[in-house]
């Protein structure tokens, strides 16, 4: 599964969604946040269908979001505890990843 192909869909409200979906293979994985304030974003949702499972695509689409959010001057608090768990092997992404209470200080 390497033709991986992702995009950003902005929706109403402030919300955004990336969407990720591979050549021949019916489905879509999916990454979805919020506008929290100006400049702040909440993470809340990874999801892979099973049968996509298993191949990175969770991984991407938090990648495709940093590279976004950094181009972007966003910073995203990820309460969606896959894109949380993969911070804590990331440090490098503290740049655009936040916890909560430093999001209220901005």
């Amino acid at each position: 599964m390497d033709k991986v192909h992702i995009e950003r869909e902005d929706g109403d409200n402030g919300k955004i969604r990336y969407v990720a979906t591979v050549q021949d293979v019916e489905g879509e994985g999916e990454l979805t946040m919020f506008r929290a304030k100006k400049g702040v974003y909440v993470a809340d949702h990874t999801g892979v269908p099973k049968h996509m499972g298993g191949n990175g695509i969770g991984s991407k689409l938090i990648k495709f979001m940093i590279e976004d959010a950094r181009a972007n001057g966003l910073r995203v608090v990820p309460s969606c505890p896959f894109i949380a768990k993969k911070w804590e092997k990331h440090p490098e992404w503290s740049d655009v990843l936040i916890d909560r209470d430093e999001a209220r200080q901005l």
